[in-house]
């Protein structure tokens, strides 16, 4: 990663950051590919194992947490929530981060009712009792897809950081999945207008 994702996940400054490169506690190389020719890679498994190093420290009484969501419990879904467990749990195993409480939802990313996402209402209740300092997620898309900034900085607000394992989505079911929130996301406003006629937006 470079040096800007570097320094927003262990939340340190620049100077920070050199000075864990000089201890050794972070690898570095030149990239030599021709988009980031030149720029300094700091190794994501040394960042995130220092994360891991503080997040023990940090917690004390509060738990690190996991979030795993999937839209449907038929076909796929099911495959795809056991992977997800696996890709997360596999990650804190390798940087020494212990989950002490897990969530799951079996529902799209565009629902919020308490009704079709309920561990996700568990979560945010316990983030803002701060029962919580960290969580992780496979992918930004299992807490929302159309609202990342927002939920980030509620959790930030709360002192709890989110860390998220894989920030590229190049798998085919999550593609499918994301064009299916896409659409019931464009029906949901299709009826809104259809309701209100007079709406201008």
């Amino acid at each position: 990663m470079l040096y800007r994702e570097a320094m927003d996940v262990l939340g340190v400054s620049y100077s920070t950051l050199k000075r864990y490169v000089k201890k050794g506690l972070i690898r570095t190389y030149i990239y030599q590919t021709p988009k980031l020719m030149g720029k300094m890679n700091y190794w994501d498994d040394d960042v995130y194992a220092l994360v891991g190093h503080r997040l023990q420290r940090k917690a004390g009484a509060r738990e690190v947490a996991a979030y795993f969501r999937v839209n449907q419990k038929t076909g796929p879904g099911k495959e795809r929530m056991l992977e997800q467990k696996r890709t997360v749990m596999g990650f804190c195993a390798g940087r020494g981060i212990s989950i002490d409480r897990t969530y799951e939802d079996w529902s799209s990313s565009i629902e919020a009712g308490a009704d079709r996402r309920p561990d996700w209402h568990r979560l945010l209740q316990d983030v803002m009792k701060g029962d919580v300092a960290a969580l992780v997620v496979e992918t930004r898309c299992r807490l929302s897809r159309f609202a990342w900034g927002e939920i980030e900085q509620l959790f930030k607000y709360h002192q709890c950081d989110i860390i998220v394992v894989n920030k590229v989505l190049d798998d085919l079911f999550y593609r499918d999945e994301q064009s299916e929130d896409l659409a019931r996301q464009i029906e949901v406003l299709k009826m809104d207008r259809h309701l209100d006629p007079n709406s201008k937006e």
